[in-house]
């Protein structure tokens, strides 16, 4: 399974949106998906899929205390959208929910230094998916650590500007040391900006400055040809319990989160062949 951790620079930007969106995409794709809800301070992920706080089910926080079997701990997620001649056979959805019982953890990891308990945690999974997409919190925690510690990948998105490239420069510094901590390299897999316009010069400019060779210090960023387009609606469907490509299947913000789950899979086989090679 590969364990992809989706970033942004700061909270509220549309990270847990994308989490939403690309997980169902891929499913449809035929990829076995597992959503990972990470973040404890605004759990909305499981909001996304009609989970509250007062269900009755395992949560990560229970099973990284050990009181439960995380075989048996993922809620299963069906498509209510008849399945198109798009989308490929084989493909399943399910979600690891937290809640902020979480953060009670937090003071645990800081003075323990168990920023592997999510690593442990996951490999148990690791044979019942492809791939996970971890939701996390946008500032750096000892939570954000673990999430970190236990990723192959990261995915940042979020709108482009000048104060998200500065961020994401100081990331990928962080991500730097934690590889040498971690005793892996926790790749950059790229740059999806979200809540864009569909023809922006700007969007255009920022493009070119996140892929040029001196804007990070780690090297260029790849940033996807694919950006997500602005849609006011997106922001209601958590709400309803729904991500968006569940309760607008044909609108212009599925159709982006449909060609960004294409070039996602595109990106992460093009890195495995070049660590291959």
């Amino acid at each position: 399974m590969y364990r992809l951790l989706v970033w942004s620079s700061k909270g509220g930007v549309g990270k847990t949106t994308s989490v939403a969106n690309l997980g169902p995409a891929l499913a449809r794709r035929g990829n076995d998906v597992l959503l990972v809800g990470f973040d404890a301070h605004q759990p909305d992920l499981e909001m996304t899929f009609g989970i509250e706080d007062d269900d009755d089910v395992t949560r990560i926080e229970d099973l990284l205390a050990g009181s439960a079997d995380p075989l048996t701990a993922t809620i299963e997620i069906a498509d209510p959208i008849a399945p198109t001649r798009n989308h490929k056979p084989g493909g399943s959805l399910r979600l690891l929910a937290t809640s902020e019982r979480l953060l009670a953890l937090t003071a645990d990891v800081a003075a323990t230094g168990r920023f592997d308990a999510l690593d442990q945690l996951l490999t148990q999974l690791d044979e019942t998916a492809d791939i996970a997409l971890i939701d996390t919190t946008g500032a750096v925690t000892p939570l954000t650590r673990m999430a970190m510690f236990a990723a192959d990948g990261i995915l940042f998105c979020g709108e482009p500007g000048v104060y998200e490239a500065k961020t994401i420069a100081r990331r990928l510094d962080e991500l730097d040391e934690l590889g040498v901590e971690a005793g892996h390299a926790i790749r950059p897999v790229g740059m999806l900006f979200v809540r864009t316009n569909a023809r922006s010069r700007q969007l255009r400019a920022w493009a070119t400055a996140f892929a040029h060779p001196e804007q990070f210090p780690s090297g260029p960023l790849y940033v996807f040809q694919t950006h997500i387009r602005q849609q006011s609606s997106v922001r209601d469907h958590p709400g309803y319990g729904v991500p968006t490509v569940f309760a607008d299947p044909g609108g212009r913000v599925a159709q982006d989160y449909a060609a960004a789950a294409k070039e996602l899979e595109a990106r992460l086989a093009q890195l495995a062949q070049d660590q291959a090679a």
